[in-house]
């Protein structure tokens, strides 16, 4: 995706613009500058904790926390490697990329896999999570930790690999000038033999890569998902089963509360008694339902995160005639800080919809403030330990003084 991000080249001078489009132009240099170091900052501290929470011992057993914990790995680098260049482009107008042609190749290439594999990660662990739902007897086979990493290993090879073509499409082009008669070097552009490849095919396979498929696949596994979910809670709510007559199990009847953590067998039949069903296998489904949660709106906010870019490139070109450059060239930066900020949140939706992450945060928080108690516990048992030996030495020389002087004093008597 990160060739689609060319920064837009005003041809009109900054003196020549309009009062409104000096605006548009100030504008987009604060979001490149401001709002660049906010998402790598922020990004940075909330997908550190996410791989913090996802380690410990509560998902650390957990297919899912493989996955999410490489998500939040892949999402620093997209940030930094993103956003660094239009922090660059807002401070100075230089665009990094023209550093050296190899640099250039490198960028444009980790600029398109990286996000490629966050989305395609996504599209993984949604799989995972409808093959737990619609098959769950046989997802335990299916998926375990190994099983998860090589999936992100092979899917890791496999958009590095299918990205490849980057680097051959662009690098440093030498041109003639006509009114000069000058040989000029174009840094970091599309190379004439693939300038029509590049604009008729591979602009729209990497859009479909990117957004449109996992897209896709996403909004539909997700409304099965929804669906099944349904399902399961209403048949949950449902009244089943049996009577008893006379101490025989007979038509008794299974109520789960809704909302509640425990199930009750209740007879229909009066003088019978009730009896409750442990409430790990409630508490279980609603562990499902609470990781199943957080995954649609992690889904769903890819999807409103990038729809942005997709209308822009899909309309960009009946929105914009020729001579409204500014106002382009900010849609297309605020399409990408969109899809940035897809990145640098997704701890902010553990902790609104996952009750477990949740709980892992407080108990993180209590074991470093345990730990802390404990420092300034020892902290302190050193100090008085210390105290306590000088006081020690302090009397031993006292002794050894008076010693020394009654010594004397003996001496001088005998003397």
């Amino acid at each position: 995706m990160g060739i689609m991000e060319d920064e837009i080249n005003l041809t009109t001078p900054d003196t020549d613009l309009s009062e409104r489009d000096k605006l548009l132009v100030d504008i987009d240099r604060a979001l490149k500058i401001y709002y660049s170091v906010a998402l790598v900052t922020v990004g940075t501290v909330l997908n550190i904790l996410s791989i913090v929470i996802l380690s410990r011992a509560a998902f650390r057993n957990s297919t899912t926390s493989v996955y999410l914990r490489y998500l939040a790995c892949i999402d620093m680098f997209v940030l930094y490697n993103g956003l660094s260049r239009h922090f660059v482009s807002g401070i100075s107008g230089y665009n990094i990329r023209y550093l050296s042609e190899a640099f250039c190749k490198f960028n444009l290439w980790s600029s398109a896999f990286a996000p490629d594999i966050s989305a395609w990660i996504l599209v993984v662990v949604t799989t995972e999570r409808l093959m737990s739902i619609v098959l769950p007897h046989r997802v335990r086979t299916v998926c375990s930790k190994s099983t998860a990493a090589a999936a992100v290993i092979v899917i890791t090879l496999i958009i590095m690999a299918s990205n490849l073509p980057v680097l051959f499409f662009f690098g440093d082009q030498q041109v003639r000038e006509d009114e000069t008669n000058l040989t000029v070097t174009l840094r970091c552009v599309i190379l004439t033999d693939y300038e029509t490849f590049m604009n008729k095919v591979w602009y729209w396979l990497d859009l479909l890569k990117f957004v449109l498929l996992p897209s896709s696949i996403l909004t539909i596994f997700n409304i099965i998902i929804i669906i099944y979910v349904i399902r399961s809670r209403r048949r949950v709510e449902k009244v089943v089963a049996t009577k008893t007559f006379r101490g025989r199990p007979n038509s008794m009847t299974l109520t789960i509360l809704k909302g509640s953590r425990h199930a009750q067998l209740t007879s229909g039949h009066p003088g019978f008694t009730t009896t409750t069903v442990p409430n790990n296998c409630v508490s279980g489904s609603n562990k499902e339902i609470s990781l199943t949660i957080t995954l649609l709106v992690i889904n769903a906010t890819f999807v409103i995160c990038n729809t942005p870019i997709v209308v822009y490139f899909l309309a960009s070109q009946y929105w914009f005639p020729p001579g409204l450059q500014p106002a382009e060239r900010l849609t297309l930066t605020a399409s990408i800080m969109a899809m940035y900020t897809n990145n640098a949140v997704n701890f902010l939706l553990y902790c609104a919809t996952g009750s477990r992450f949740r709980a892992e945060i407080r108990h993180l928080c209590s074991d470093l403030r345990n730990a802390g108690s404990s420092w300034a516990a020892s902290s302190r048992l050193v100090k008085n330990n210390n105290t306590s030996s000088e006081v020690l030495k302090s009397n031993h020389l006292d002794d050894q003084m008076v010693s020394v002087m009654g010594s004397m004093e003996s001496f001088y008597t005998y003397q």
